[in-house]
């Protein structure tokens, strides 16, 4: 029997998904697993409900704006998915019921973790405060962070986000974007912005002179295109990740959800595979401006 995968959400025709997937079975040696090369467009929780009521697929990758709703839906969660509120994830257990995971978390602190310069990083940034935030707040909580500035277009639309930070006992400041000028004294930086918004600000960052210290590693969760448009801006001061790395290593908790942690993916076959000459993309050592 073929189990099948596919990734929901909207809008998906980006999506490398299908890519890594498919290719991590290839590499792996994996016969029985498919992922489906076309990603299913669903934009509301009620079209994603009557496409999970009648569904063969054995899991779903979960994009937005569909993850709270996958949160929601599950039958079980994992303890991140408990804590956030938020899905990537949906597993089709042996009785039909659907358990919901979180694996954005683990790829976004596996994206940051080889760039920090301290063991335990004390200031964070986190730049927009939507779902995809509160995964970045709970990966830099995880890499020791206890301070942060959060800075969102419109900081009434933050409460989750900075319930969750102060629930955990860190200190924290909301501003909005056009209040960041100067150097910003942080280990961390992550952006969560989509593509307008990241245009937008860079603009802004520039009249502001917003910057980063040397030894901060940014993460812009941005991939398509690239350079996205604050990892390009922040090039010329710190490391810059891309987004695709934090892709890689959430598909990699996905793969071992989906088909058997007893599975090995070579990590750099699957990293070539992304965007860029240097997939791993510390902008300020490859050069790309």
């Amino acid at each position: 029997m073929i189990r099948e995968f596919a990734v929901i959400g909207s809008p998906i025709g980006h999506s490398l998904s299908p890519l890594l997937h498919n290719s991590a079975y290839r590499l792996a040696g994996i016969t029985d697993a498919r992922y489906l090369e076309n990603g299913i467009d669903l934009a509301t929780p009620a079209q994603a409900d009557e496409f999970l009521a009648r569904t063969h697929l054995q899991g779903l990758s979960v994009t937005m704006p569909l993850k709270p709703w996958a949160a929601e839906v599950a039958d079980e969660s994992d303890e991140t998915v408990a804590a956030l509120g938020i899905a990537n994830t949906l597993l089709r257990l042996p009785d039909g019921r659907w358990r919901a995971e979180n694996h954005d978390v683990y790829g976004i602190a596996e994206a940051l973790r080889p760039g920090l310069r301290a063991s335990s990083p004390r200031k964070a940034l986190l730049l927009g405060g939507g779902a995809t935030a509160l995964s970045a707040a709970a990966a830099c909580l995880q890499l020791g962070a206890d301070d942060f500035t959060v800075a969102v277009r419109n900081t009434a639309r933050c409460s989750s986000l900075v319930r969750l930070l102060q629930a955990a006992g860190a200190r924290v400041r909301v501003c909005e974007l056009a209040e960041l000028g100067g150097m910003c004294e942080v280990e961390l930086a992550v952006s969560t912005l989509p593509l307008l918004g990241a245009q937008q600000t860079e603009a802004v960052f520039k009249d502001a002179g917003v910057a980063l210290p040397a030894e901060a590693v940014f993460l812009d969760v941005l991939y398509d295109p690239w350079p996205a448009p604050l990892a390009g801006y922040f090039a010329t001061h710190c490391q810059v990740v891309g987004g695709g790395e934090m892709l890689l290593h959430q598909a990699l908790g996905q793969l071992r959800s989906m088909v058997g942690a007893q599975w090995e993916f070579p990590l750099d076959s699957l990293r070539a595979l992304l965007p860029g000459s240097n997939p791993l993309i510390r902008v300020a050592e490859t050069g790309i401006r």
